[in-house]
């Protein structure tokens, strides 16, 4: 996950098949300043932001996949053995005055 701190992904490998959720491995990837700008710049409206959401989601899911494949790495565990992975995006504007909150994902909702 990433969330509204912009500091980075954390990434965490956890098996829910017993009865309690047990923690495999985690890891972290910090955004590099060009990112956390470039997210930064997307939370008010601007010139061509609807490109600009598309190539930073395009850079956001690099660094998940990455965040990923070296947390399966540090487990020591191959991609076929999982299940689910869960992503839920990265916020880049906060409406609560229009009822959304968009995420990189779903650009359609940059525009007020």
């Amino acid at each position: 996950m990433s969330g509204t701190s912009l500091d980075g992904i954390d990434a965490v490998l956890v098996d829910l098949g017993q009865a309690h959720p047990m923690l495999l491995a985690k890891h972290y990837v910090p955004f590099d300043d060009t990112l956390k700008n470039d997210l930064l710049a997307l939370h008010q409206p601007g010139h061509n932001e609807l490109h600009r959401t598309q190539l930073t989601s395009i850079q956001l899911a690099r660094l998940y996949a990455a965040a990923v494949n070296t947390l399966l790495a540090a487990a020591n565990l191959p991609s076929a053995k999982i299940k689910a992975i869960g992503c839920h995006g990265q916020t880049i504007r906060h409406c609560p005055e229009y009822g959304y909150t968009c995420k990189s994902a779903m650009p359609h909702c940059l525009s007020n």
